[in-house]
C-alpha cells in the first residue's frame, strides 16, 4: 500500500469514527490527527468527499464536530486555525449550493451556481447583468415573477451559454440526465425563497448575492494563513495577481514574491477587500478616471502618481471607496513596472478586464470563480465523474 493510499485509508477510517462516536467518547485525539492530515497535505479532496459519503455525513456535520472537539484548546497552531476556519467557511457555501439538502453539491447545484456567479457581472461596457437579462427575457408577461416553468429554462438556458456550464457539460455522463438536471434547478429555485418554484428578481439577486458573499470570504480564508483576519502585502498581491491571465501573469508573481510587510503594518481586512472589490471591478470608468486624472497632472500617456490616482479613485467610488494605504502601496508595486511612482491606467484596468471576462476556458476568470476552486476540489473532481 502507498502512502497515499495509506494516507486515505487513516482519513477514511477517522471520519467513519468521529460520525459514529458517542455523546461520551472522547473524539480529541481523533480530530488532532484528522486535522493533522488535512493541514499538512497529506489527503487529497476526492479522499475527503469519499469519506464523507462512506460515514453518512456532510460538511457540516463533520465541522461542528471537530469545531467541539477543538472548543476547549486554546493553544491550536496558527495552521489548525486556519484550516478550522475554512471549513466553516466551506460549510457556509455549501448551506447556500445544497439545495436538496443532502450534504453534498450535486452536478446540477454545482453548474446553475457557478453559472449565476460568472454571468453575474455586465458584459461588456453599456451592457447589463447577463443573468437579470434573461430573467426579463423569460418574464414574457413583465409581471416581475418567472413562473415554475419559466424559472427552470431561464436556468438551463444561463448553464447553455455559460463557459463553465459549457466545460462541465461536456466532460460529465451526469450532464446527459435531463431530469437530475431539472430537479437539481427546481431544488435550488425553492432555497431561493421561490414560492412553488416561482421566482422574483429580487430573489434571484438576493441569492447570488448570499452565495458571492461567502465565495468571497472563502477565497479571503484561503489567502490569510496565518489566520489573522487581514491579509499582508504579499497575500493581497496573490490574490490581485490571481485574477490576471497566466501570460499576463509572470512579471507581477515576481513582483508580489518581493513584497513584505512592516512591522506593526496595518492588513486588508474582509471590509476593506469588499471596498476595493466593488473599486475594481468598474474597470471603464476607473480607467476613465485615471486617464483624466493623468492628463490633470499634464503627464497623459505616462500614468498617473498616487495623488492622481487616488483623486479617480475618489471620482469612482467616493471618500468611503478609497483604497487604504497598504493596497495602494500593493497595486503600485504590481503596476508600477519601471517604479518611477506613476501607475499605468492601460495596464492596471487592462488587467481588471481579463479578469471581468470570467472566461473558465483559461485558467483565469472571476476571483469567485477562483475561490471556488480553491474550496475542497473534490467538489469539481467529484462532480464531473459522478455517474
Amino acid at each position: 500500500m502507498s502512502s497515499l493510499q495509506a494516507n486515505a485509508a487513516e482519513y477514511t477510517a477517522l471520519v467513519a469514527a468521529l460520525t459514529g462516536a458517542g455523546l461520551d467518547d472522547d473524539i480529541l485525539p481523533s480530530v488532532v490527527r484528522l486535522m493533522e492530515l488535512r493541514t499538512a497535505g497529506l489527503v487529497d479532496n476526492g479522499t475527503h468527499l469519499f469519506a464523507m459519503r462512506a460515514a453518512g455525513t456532510s460538511q457540516a456535520s463533520l465541522t461542528a464536530l471537530v469545531e467541539a472537539a477543538l472548543a476547549g484548546k486554546h493553544d491550536l497552531e496558527p495552521s489548525v486555525a486556519a484550516e478550522l476556519q475554512r471549513m466553516r467557511r466551506w460549510s457556509t457555501f455549501a448551506s447556500l449550493a445544497d439545495a436538496d439538502g443532502n450534504g453534498d453539491i450535486d452536478f446540477g447545484e454545482f453548474v446553475t451556481i457557478l453559472t449565476l456567479l460568472e454571468l453575474g457581472g455586465p458584459g461588456g461596457p453599456g451592457h447589463q447583468d447577463r443573468v437579470e437579462l434573461a430573467f426579463r427575457t423569460f418574464d414574457s408577461d413583465q409581471s416581475g415573477v418567472l413562473e415554475p416553468t419559466e424559472a427552470r429554462r431561464m436556468l438551463a438556458a444561463l448553464a447553455g451559454s455559460s463557459s463553465v456550464g459549457a466545460q462541465v457539460r461536456d466532460r460529465s455522463p451526469a450532464a446527459g440526465e435531463l431530469g437530475r438536471m431539472d430537479r437539481a434547478r427546481a431544488a435550488l429555485l425553492s432555497r431561493m425563497g421561490a414560492d412553488g418554484g416561482r421566482l422574483t428578481l429580487e430573489q434571484l439577486r438576493s441569492f447570488r448575492g448570499s452565495v458571492s458573499a461567502a465565495v468571497r470570504r472563502a477565497e479571503f480564508d484561503a489567502l490569510d494563513m496565518d489566520g489573522s483576519s487581514s491579509l499582508g502585502k504579499k497575500e493581497l498581491a496573490t490574490l490581485l495577481v490571481s485574477r490576471v491571465r497566466p501570460d499576463e501573469a509572470q512579471g507581477l508573481l515576481s513582483r508580489a514574491e518581493a513584497l513584505s510587510d512592516e512591522a506593526g503594518g496595518h492588513g486588508s481586512t474582509v471590509s476593506e477587500m469588499q471596498a476595493l472589490d466593488a473599486l475594481l471591478e468598474q474597470a471603464d470608468d476607473l480607467e476613465l478616471a485615471l486617464r483624466a486624472a493623468a492628463h490633470a497632472e499634464g503627464a497623459a500617456g505616462s500614468g498617473v502618481s498616487r495623488e492622481g490616482f487616488q483623486r479617480a479613485c475618489r471620482a469612482v467610488a467616493g471618500p468611503s471607496g478609497l483604497p487604504t494605504h497598504q493596497q495602494e502601496d500593493v497595486i503600485f508595486s504590481l503596476f508600477d513596472a519601471d517604479g518611477d511612482g506613476r501607475v499605468s491606467s492601460a495596464e492596471l484596468c487592462g488587467a481588471l478586464r481579463a479578469a471581468s471576462d470570467r472566461d473558465l476556458r483559461h485558467d483565469r476568470g472571476s476571483p469567485l470563480l477562483h475561490a471556488l476552486a480553491r474550496l475542497p476540489r473534490c467538489i469539481v473532481r467529484s462532480v464531473v465523474g459522478r455517474s
